[in-house]
């Protein structure tokens, strides 16, 4: 059945209020803030609304937060029965994270108008997701009609009138807008109707229109700074908080529906593993890399922990990560001593296992130098200027569990493949849009990968689809077929088999099955306990993320708040320790409070404008 969901795209609005958006499904009322989140339509209690969602993360009460009905942009009023009013002022000129964008008059007639546009980046310091736009147009609704549109210096602005009400700017080679980088053009136009002027600022930022699910936060009572906290702050219904049962995962790549709101399950099954999607024709074991006795197991706490920070930032299941790294580099897969000694020995539950992890730059997930300099170029918020693949990635001694590259790779890992998903939702929204595949004319309101994600037969077509990409290559998606005709794409059983996405030694479908295999594991779940020195080890070891955008006095603040609800939370073990799978999570969004919003910045620069508006699969 498919689901009926409102898409809305990931765009800035200004001068009217946003309202929420919401449509009511098979699946229940699926909501979408102005940045395309998704909010959990089964996340109906009171959360913390003081999350500090403003650009530059300080403690005031903006708490909109980026989330549906939150967005308090205000218009200047405008009198239905004196259309001719002259507006002014800019478009809420607080939103640092958002375009500039507003228009004022400059003379008028009865009959016309001259006025200037101001679009760009008014910033002159960094702001998280506000230190680079990427936009492909601007649009203004107006009732008039346009006659004239160029710079101060006489360079022409494209625009056109898609409807009576809408007229839209291109800015062509001009549309990437870096620190304090504006473009002031002069309009002329004939004044008609209820919007004589240029009024209701839209931003279409080079963005598909994509999806991420929002999660449950904590409770309303608890808030930045509070000392006094008790467990009603962290945990609404302990009898559910510390729930041992568990139901398995039933999503692939991405989970749009948590089987728990405040635990993290990563299964560790029991090798053999099964062989769930019959990719071995001698027998019912799963295969992976030539060996069906397989053990997943997981090598450091810290990559525990950047895999439950990929799941909360970045939707990821958090299974994902340790079959790609089995796959990629034996980096969460044992093999029995019994049928391959050699590698590292590791023994788990008195059984010897040899550990076949190859040393290489490119880490436990093989990120390799190139694909890492294009992510970084494409996400300048997540890293900091001349930030370097290897400082990232290399583990020189997987045995050294402390090593913070085994947090910093999983979370650059994760942004690989956050890149391809992002890449293929906008450039094939760029591409082909609602037109059939091979149109080359662009439209910026496609639903390709929509349709991919939510409408599929095959539960696994974007996992399939994404890791296919990791292994071989965004454009190796292309000449598959995949996008010649979404209705063949949609309706198959397999989009792994009927388009050949195997990749390099049985890549993905060996991906595919060891993470059906962990989504089942509900009674093998992984855990440890967490000291909060090894929590103060992983947000040490990611505070690159938010190296510009946090001063050290508010990182230190953070980490004050997280040693708060720390204590409390260790109180129910006995003290000392907390647990990965029922308490991290919490932790996480203690963090996630303090750090700005949203976790899901806008991809942004030049080179990124480069590769969805080159994007091709021709």
């Amino acid at each position: 059945m498919k689901l009926n969901i409102i898409k809305i795209a990931g765009v800035g609005i200004f001068l009217f209020s946003l309202f929420a958006c919401t449509e009511s499904s098979q699946s229940g009322k699926f909501i979408y803030d102005s940045d395309s989140n998704l909010i959990n339509p089964d996340d109906s209690e009171e959360t913390a609304g003081d999350s500090d969602s403003d650009s530059d993360s300080d403690s005031d009460s903006d708490s909109d937060s980026d989330v549906t009905g939150g967005d308090t942009d205000t218009y200047p009023g405008y009198d239905s029965d004196n259309p001719n009013l002259t507006p002014g002022g800019s478009n809420n000129e607080e939103r640092k994270d958002r375009l500039t964008c507003y228009y004022h008059t400059i003379e008028e007639s009865d009959t016309t108008f001259k006025g200037e546009i101001v679009v760009g980046n008014g910033n002159t310091d960094y702001v998280w997701n506000g230190d680079v736009f990427t936009i492909y147009s601007v649009e203004f609704t107006t009732t008039s009609k346009i006659t004239s549109a160029k710079t101060t210096t006489f360079t022409p602005i494209t625009y056109t009138h898609p409807d009576s009400k809408t007229v839209q700017f291109d800015f062509g080679w001009m549309s990437v807008f870096p620190q304090n980088n504006l473009v002031t053009f002069e309009v002329e136009g004939t004044k008609s109707g209820q919007y004589p002027y240029p009024v209701r600022c839209l931003p279409n930022y080079i963005r598909g229109d994509v999806v991420y699910p929002e999660y449950q936060k904590l409770p309303i009572t608890w808030w930045k700074g509070k000392v006094d906290v008790k467990e009603s702050d962290l945990i609404k219904n302990p009898d559910d908080y510390y729930k041992e049962k568990a139901d398995p995962i039933t999503e692939s790549i991405f989970v749009y529906h948590p089987p728990h709101n405040t635990q993290i399950y990563i299964g560790l099954p029991e090798a053999p593993m099964e062989d769930h999607f019959n990719d071995n024709p001698a027998g019912d074991e799963l295969i992976v890399s030539s060996y069906t006795d397989i053990q997943m197991f997981m090598p450091s706490k810290l990559l525990a922990m950047g895999i439950g920070f990929s799941y909360q930032w970045f939707k990821f299941n958090p299974n994902y990560f340790l079959a790609l790294g089995t796959k990629e580099n034996f980096s969460c897969g044992l093999i029995p001593k019994a049928t391959w000694a050699g590698g590292y020995p590791v023994t788990i539950d008195g059984k010897d296992y040899s550990w076949n992890y190859t040393l290489s730059p490119d880490g436990p997930f093989q990120q390799e130098t190139g694909n890492f300099i294009d992510m970084a170029a494409f996400f300048p918020d997540y890293f900091p200027p001349g930030a370097s693949h290897d400082n990232y990635t290399n583990i020189t001694d997987p045995t050294n569990e402390y090593d913070p590259k085994w947090a910093s790779s999983v979370v650059s890992s994760a942004l690989s493949s956050v890149v391809t998903r992002e890449t293929l939702w906008a450039g094939l929204d760029y591409l082909y849009g609602d037109a059939k595949p091979g149109t080359v004319t662009p439209v910026y309101n496609g639903d390709m990968y929509f349709d991919l994600v939510f409408n599929a037969k095959d539960p696994w077509a974007e996992l399939s689809a994404v890791t296919f990409a990791y292994n071989r290559g965004i454009y190796s998606l292309c000449p598959t077929g995949f996008f010649n005709d979404m209705s063949v794409t949609l309706s198959v059983d397999s989009v792994g088999d009927e388009f050949g996405l195997n990749g390099v030694g049985d890549h993905v479908p060996q991906i595919n099955g060891m993470v059906w295999n962990m989504n089942q594991a509900v009674d093998h779940l992984y855990d440890t306990d967490l000291t909060y020195e090894d929590i103060v080890a992983f947000f040490t070891a990611i505070r690159f993320i938010y190296q510009r955008a946090m001063t050290d006095d508010k990182w230190s603040a953070m980490l004050d708040d997280i040693k708060v609800a720390y204590d409390l939370l260790a109180s129910h073990w006995g003290g000392g320790h907390v647990s990965f799978r029922y308490d991290f999570l919490t932790l996480l969004r203690v963090a996630e409070a303090h750090l700005p919003a949203p976790t899901n910045v806008r991809p942004a620069s030049q080179a990124w404008k480069d590769r969805i508006t080159g994007f091709t699969c021709n």
